[in-house]
């Protein structure tokens, strides 16, 4: 799913590209324990969606915030998307946000940060609220980024902790 976003630096550095919608992912999915990864926005126009998704749902040919086993946080009102359906969830984000990803697959939890505050009042330090992604219980999951929009693109810096993450921002 990634003919429409341009990786550089590594693959660290993503932007789509204009009229592909590219969703692009990352090559390790884990099926158990806990990781916590960051993406910087360099630019957004108001249509980046960052997130999680399985196997299944990252290998089909369709934007990965319409399928079941895929979780998205949309930059335009801060909405949560999981199977084309959309909750009100955090706050909107754009350039120069960090949005944090802790994924806790021993239980079964999704968390999301904006500039090191997690969002829906949850803490993954406290193991409270989150997002419950017990329905990929087992499977692998990719980290994602996308652009909604054919005519716009998108630009963020993935961080797995090849540098140090934003201030306060990682759970304990």
């Amino acid at each position: 799913n990634g003919s429409g976003s341009a990786p550089a630096n590594g693959n660290l550095d993503i932007t789509t590209t204009d009229g592909s919608y590219g969703d692009i992912g990352t090559t390790i999915a884990p099926t158990s324990g806990k990781f916590y990864v960051e993406f910087t926005i360099k630019s957004d126009t108001d249509r980046a969606m960052i997130g999680i998704a399985s196997n299944s749902t990252f290998a089909a040919n369709t934007q990965f915030h319409t399928l079941p086993d895929a979780w998205a946080y949309y930059s335009t009102g801060g909405v949560l998307y999981n199977n084309s359906a959309s909750s009100n969830f955090g706050d909107s984000y754009g350039p120069n946000d960090v949005i944090g990803i802790a994924l806790d697959k021993d239980n079964n939890k999704l968390y999301f940060s904006k500039n090191g505050t997690f969002q829906n009042s949850s803490n993954p330090s406290a193991g409270t609220g989150g997002i419950d992604i017990s329905g990929v219980s087992g499977k692998p999951s990719f980290f994602i980024v996308n652009d909604v929009s054919s005519a716009a693109k998108t630009s963020v810096a993935f961080n797995a902790g090849q540098r140090p993450f934003a201030p306060s921002s990682a759970p304990t």
